[in-house]
């Protein structure tokens, strides 16, 4: 939720709570000089399982609460639908807050075409315990996008951290190029046993 903070001088003069200075001019009471500013709180975590096809987004713009470097939704391209996610060489989108308190591991299913002729498509999946600190990426996973201009479906593992409340991000580690990305998931998947005992 954003909310717009704004600071004022009261000043006598009639000030019932709407700043004014002490003189009046002929049209009522001077405002005096206000300074604002902005805060933005987080979200609420995301539901399990949680989906996005970017059919619902207008062209040009992001998911709620998802943050983007060179990455935008686009009508170009799609997997299923209309729309998809386009990332250029080098961007990155960092998802909603995601959290699971079933003590499952989560795993990151999406549908990716390196239509652009990006290398090899590396997308390194990862995940932050802060979106403003890039410092907190902790890389989890990559995927290997290289069937040039056809829809693959992929699945990152986000380890066992994923269900602390971090959030999932993409990074495209290709230096030119793009990458369309749809019908992105995040799902529980049970923890092998088997597994468990051998780690």
């Amino acid at each position: 939720t954003s909310y717009f903070v704004s600071i004022t001088t009261l000043c006598g003069c009639g000030a019932t709570g709407v700043s004014y200075s002490t003189g009046y001019s002929s049209n009522g009471p001077v405002p005096v000089r206000t300074y604002g500013f902005s805060i933005n709180t987080r979200v609420s975590p995301a539901a399990m399982p949680y989906c996005e096809n970017f059919e619902s987004l207008p062209t040009g713009s992001m998911p709620s609460y998802w943050r983007s470097r060179l990455a935008t939704s686009t009508d170009q391209n799609s997997h299923g639908g209309d729309k998809c996610l386009r990332i250029s060489a080098g961007g990155s989108i960092i998802m909603r807050q995601i959290t699971d308190a079933n003590q499952m591991r989560l795993s990151l299913h999406l549908y990716a075409n390196n239509e652009a002729m990006m290398e090899d498509g590396a997308v390194v999946v990862g995940l932050m315990a802060d979106p403003d600190s890039a410092n907190t990426f902790t890389p989890t996973d990559t995927l290997h996008v290289t069937a040039l201009g056809q829809w693959q479906h992929h699945v990152a593992r986000l380890g066992t951290d994923a269900d602390t409340g971090r959030y999932i991000t993409l990074r495209v580690a290709a230096a030119n190029g793009m990458l369309y990305v749809d019908d992105v998931v995040v799902a529980r998947c049970a923890i092998d046993s088997a597994a468990v005992s051998a780690s």
